[in-house]
């Protein structure tokens, strides 16, 4: 009788054991899975950056290997400290509609203006602006960039850009 009962714990035991392993094993199976999938995110989405070039142009370009949609730029405050009273220049860039991988375009600055003066002053200020905004310039600049991937995922990447240099300070998913 003493060794049905010693088999029955010995059996019990063995089973534990067992079950213990199988979902050590299964829950080790799900991280590999998970990070797996992280990592083929990574490989097929989009990274978008800025730079700008020696032709005083600004551009957006996907480093990415998967296609950027419904690009926009946050708009970007030409006055690092407004003074109450200050008119603060603010531009707004085209959105731009798809990047595929590798490849540049061009911001492009629009604006509201209210008659052709109003256009002379900001393009003046534009002009201005980019030249204080590149390699000789004496301001630092953050670029705010929402994009979307071919899925609908949707990103926002924070770019830096200090005379000319850029350095990208997050790009996350929203």
């Amino acid at each position: 009788m003493a060794e049905c009962s010693l088999l029955g714990w010995l059996t019990l035991l063995i089973l534990a054991a067992t079950g213990g392993i199988v979902a050590w094993y299964t829950w080790e199976t799900r991280q590999l899975r998970h990070a797996t999938l992280r990592q083929t995110a990574l490989q097929i989405r989009p990274f978008l950056g800025i730079e700008y070039g020696e032709d005083r142009k600004i551009r957006v370009y996907n480093l990415g290997k998967g296609v950027a949609r419904d690009i926009k730029c946050q708009n970007v405050p030409l006055v690092v400290e407004a003074k109450p009273g200050d008119r603060i220049l603010t531009v707004e860039w085209k959105p731009i509609d798809f990047l595929p991988e590798g490849q540049r375009r061009e911001l492009i600055a629009e604006g509201v203006f209210v008659d052709a003066e109003e256009r002379a002053k900001f393009s003046k200020r534009m002009e201005v602006w980019l030249a204080n905004f590149g390699p000789h310039g004496h301001s630092t600049y953050e670029f705010i960039v929402d994009y979307q991937d071919l899925t609908g995922r949707q990103y926002r990447a924070s770019v830096k850009v200090d005379r000319g240099h850029t350095e990208l300070i997050r790009d996350a998913e929203v």
